[in-house]
């Protein structure tokens, strides 16, 4: 996921480059779910209700 834009808080890499030696069944770990990322910008730049809209709460990233 890339965001772009002058207004970011936090610029740079938010997640961990993968570590390629260490796989879940053949896949790459993540660090960052994206749904938080998405309930993120749902809320802090949208101004919408990511509750409703992803059916559940998640953490809020602060990149925005």
């Amino acid at each position: 996921m890339f965001f772009v834009s002058g207004g970011l808080k936090q610029k740079g890499l938010i997640n961990e480059l993968p570590n390629l030696a260490d796989l879940e069944e053949g896949d790459l770990k993540y660090k960052v779910d994206f749904k938080n990322a998405y309930a993120t910008v749902l809320k802090k730049w949208l101004n919408a209700d990511d509750t409703v809209i992803l059916g559940k709460n998640y953490d809020y990233l602060n990149f925005i």
